[in-house]
């Protein structure tokens, strides 16, 4: 396992609303595949899909030349590679909510409100964030398959470099403040399924976000 800054909750978001609802009764889990988010085409990178998801390394163009009939160049923008196979390529993705987080948002929200906009309009309060990755560590360790987790790292696209892996994204997706699940079953296929029980006992939802708030008073988070 990784370790990690103490998390208030978790939220799990969803434009349909009964997969959240297996979430809540069943402990039902999909940890996808990380190519399934990598844009595959053109201009749809943003909100979900990450070009450089997977990538090992991150070289700025200072930092590599390329040379042709003695003619030196240099990379036009950061040039993202992927060196070697990715560790823990099936991950489990939420949004986290630390007091870090809060502090650095400064506006009294918990969470930015472009999440409802990038994953859908219905969310899952996961209230016992110890004893939910406790049931999904058990699950997974009798099936032997190691369980990572970890708020996300997020870097400075324009001047990092050096090796990545699944805990780190750039810049520019901070607003999303995920907490990642990671694993390697060693299969095939572009999903890893899960089912670890009713988790209402540490969890609540699905709830609209009509019905959210997103207000921290007097350290009181309000979701």
């Amino acid at each position: 396992m990784k370790e990690n800054l103490a998390l208030q909750a978790l939220l799990r978001f969803s434009r349909y609303p009964h997969y959240l609802e297996e979430l809540v009764k069943f402990g039902k889990i999909r940890f996808n595949h990380v190519s399934t988010h990598i844009p595959t085409e053109k201009g749809e990178e943003s909100k979900r899909w990450d070009k450089h998801e997977g990538t090992t390394y991150l070289n700025q163009p200072e930092s590599t030349k390329i040379v042709i009939d003695g003619h030196p160049f240099k990379l036009a923008e950061p040039h993202p590679s992927r060196f070697t196979d990715i560790s823990h390529p099936y991950v489990y993705c939420m949004c986290g909510i630390t007091n870090e987080a809060i502090k650095q948002r400064r506006d009294g929200t918990a969470y930015s409100s472009q999440l409802w906009e990038d994953f859908g309009e219905y969310v899952v309060l996961i209230h016992d964030t110890s004893k939910f990755k406790e049931r999904i560590d058990g699950y997974l360790t009798n099936q032997g398959i190691a369980l990572f987790y970890s708020p996300i790292n997020y870097i400075e696209k324009s001047s990092y470099s050096g090796t990545l892996d699944m805990f780190n994204k750039m810049d520019s997706y901070r607003y999303q403040q995920e907490y990642r699940l990671a694993i390697n079953p060693k299969i095939g296929g572009l999903y890893y399924d899960i089912e670890i029980g009713d988790i209402s006992d540490i969890a609540y939802g699905p709830v609209h976000m009509s019905k959210c708030k997103n207000k921290v008073v007097d350290d009181i988070l309000h979701v």
